[in-house]
């Protein structure tokens, strides 16, 4: 608890466990064994959120249901809990934020035109002997 994880656009601070889940994207079922995260995300402006990704026990099989916080583009999980020290592994992703926007470079050649007439030479020859192929047969 109280431990602190940074990522591209702030940092997020573990403040322990929940056994009351709330989340909206776990939908309790009967013998679920459920424990949440409570993760205090803050921006780069100092603004707080709270996420709460859980970790779920269903029939014998572990689910793990992640928090997402759109403000931030952050995708938190919790994936395992050490009981004896009351701690956590939790995962979280940040996907780079796209760019409206391409970036080209132009670099000037200067010897462009040398270029273009040598691949008119080059067709001009072509055509030559390809006419004079024709004409001997």
């Amino acid at each position: 608890m109280g431990d602190t994880a940074f990522f591209s656009s702030g940092f997020m601070i573990f403040e322990g466990f929940n056994t009351k889940v709330t989340s909206k994207n776990y939908i309790p079922q009967t013998g679920d064994l459920a424990v949440s995260a409570k993760l205090k995300v803050y921006n780069l402006e100092g603004v707080a959120r709270n996420a709460s990704p859980v970790y779920v026990i269903r029939q014998q099989q572990e689910e793990l249901i992640e928090d997402t916080l759109t403000a931030n583009n952050l995708f938190t999980r919790l994936v395992k809990i050490i009981p004896s020290e009351n701690a956590a592994v939790i995962e979280f992703k940040q996907p780079s934020a796209m760019n409206d926007y391409v970036i080209m470079k132009a670099i000037l050649f200067p010897y462009i035109n040398v270029l273009w007439l040598g691949t008119v030479v080059m067709i001009l020859g072509f055509l030559l002997s390809l006419y004079k192929r024709i004409k001997t047969k």
